[in-house]
């Protein structure tokens, strides 16, 4: 059987018959194999090239529909809500890993996302929250008058729509606050700080505190602590389901800020309100059912 090497030889001498020259044969065979082999490798190469073009494109292709799908799974993210109705109370682990308790009549919307593009939500009431950390991806609660923005801390934040005040106090960490009634305005507070929006004025203030007992109503407490008597007046509402009303919305009592921590399992309102009263600057009664506290 010819190998390859005489089947070369053969077609060699076969072309130069044809064209009746004279050359050196060892060395003209040694060209012809030199140019076969580069004409294969050159072959080989454009080849290799087509293939490798080719998985780019189905790379850039698959990508830009990974991209574009996965913007249109995102953009179709519903939004969850959770919410404690009127005398009730909801410990939950959000996706996250963050731990929130909603207090009474509380509210909170996120997207299905939540923790994969984004932290964000929006609140209505009152919410103690233990962030779990996370740099990448910062943890920001959104209000009306107030956001907060963090990565991984412990803070309660109360913004109910019918409060006076919106309010957010820190156990750990730091928070960024920023004032949305006047979106220039922003600060940072630190472990016991304690940081408030008037609702009215869009006012804001930082203050230091004792933040020990503000997440007391966690454990079925309830706890004031130089908070406004408007506020403790609702707050007193949506822990014994009773009407509270403020004779005549006078200027005096709507500035009157009290302190003190309750149980409302075993001291009835009445006995909250006796507390407040002990102080002589309150007086309050029932009228028709409801509860109307004077000076």
């Amino acid at each position: 059987m010819m190998n390859e090497k005489d089947a070369y030889r053969e077609i060699w001498f076969s072309a130069l018959a044809a064209h009746r020259r004279s050359y050196h044969t060892d060395d003209a065979f040694r060209r012809f194999r030199q140019r076969k082999n580069a004409g294969r490798t050159r072959r080989l190469y454009l080849t290799l090239t087509k293939i490798a073009a080719a998985i780019a494109v189905l790379i850039a292709v698959g990508y830009g529909s990974y991209r574009h799908g996965g913007q249109v799974i995102s953009d179709k993210f519903a939004d969850i809500v959770l919410e404690a109705h009127v005398g009730s109370k909801i410990r939950t682990s959000l996706p996250d890993g963050t731990v929130a308790w909603l207090n009474s009549g509380t509210k909170i919307v996120y997207s299905q996302g939540f923790g994969v593009n984004d932290r964000n939500m929006k609140l209505e009431g009152e919410g103690y929250f233990e962030v779990a950390e996370n740099k990448k991806l910062t943890f920001s609660i959104n209000t009306k008058e107030m956001s907060v923005t963090v990565t991984g801390t412990k803070f309660n934040f109360r913004n109910y729509n019918d409060d006076v005040e919106a309010v957010v106090n820190l156990m750990e960490g730091k928070v960024l606050v920023t004032n949305n009634m006047k979106s220039d305005e922003k600060v940072n507070i630190k472990r016991n700080d304690k940081v408030y929006i008037n609702k009215t004025s869009g006012e804001m203030q930082v203050i230091h505190a004792n933040n020990v007992n503000v997440s007391d109503w966690t454990v079925g407490h309830l706890s004031f602590d130089e908070e406004l008597l408007p506020d403790i007046a609702k707050k007193l509402e949506r822990s014994y389901d009773v009407k509270i009303k403020l004779a005549d919305d006078d200027p005096q009592l709507m500035q009157m800020r009290f302190y003190g921590s309750f149980n409302p399992k075993t001291q009835s309102v009445t006995a909250v309100l006796d507390y407040l009263q002990r102080t002589g600057r309150i007086r309050y009664c029932m009228r028709d059912k409801e509860i109307v506290i004077t000076l």
